[in-house]
């Protein structure tokens, strides 16, 4: 059984008050993804994870870090990932709280605000960060997400930002070499 907890959802009603246009299945499917999205998370279960996307999803990375790539293609590219990365993490979430969900005018789509509460492994230092994605749906899988996470507070919150500061200096020398 996992440490971590699922906080209550705090769901955001259509901006325009009006839940008519699209049935209570469409509107539930992409919700329940996120709450298995969550507990995949919490259990570092990266097999969970990639199985809640389509065969060719896309999983973005829109704001830099320069310890994840942008884009991740297709879900043996999300598993990989994933498993990699929650293998050597120096952290382990203790419990995801949703500050708010909120419907889109496509049914499919919704935009989570989080923040989970996590702990170093090296430190037990406890420190809280916040996150957003944007979750489309199609046939009951995630086929696109974009992950706003903020890599600049984790390397604050594990203290390595000297770390962070010296990956982005060797990627942008890298980026920097000619063809």
């Amino acid at each position: 059984m996992a440490e971590g907890r699922l906080g209550a959802n705090i769901i955001a009603p259509p901006a325009n008050g009006d839940e008519s246009m699209a049935s209570s299945e469409d509107l539930d499917a992409p919700r329940a993804l996120l709450t298995r999205y969550h507990r995949a998370m919490l259990d570092k279960n990266a097999d969970a994870l990639a199985e809640l996307y389509a065969v060719d999803a896309v999983h973005e990375f829109p704001l830099f870090s320069p310890f994840f790539p942008q884009r991740l293609n297709g879900r043996e590219e999300i598993r990989r990932h994933y498993r990699a990365v929650w293998g050597t993490s120096p952290f382990r979430i203790l419990d995801i709280r949703d500050i708010a969900i909120h419907q889109t005018c496509d049914p499919q789509v919704i935009v989570a605000e989080a923040e989970f509460t996590a702990e170093s492994t090296s430190t037990n230092k406890s420190f809280v960060l916040a996150f957003l994605i944007v979750m489309r749906v199609k046939d009951g899988l995630i086929a696109h997400l974009r992950d706003y996470m903020d890599a600049l507070g984790a390397a604050f919150a594990l203290d390595r930002l000297p770390a962070m500061v010296d990956a982005i200096y060797r990627r942008s020398r890298v980026d920097e070499t000619p063809a």
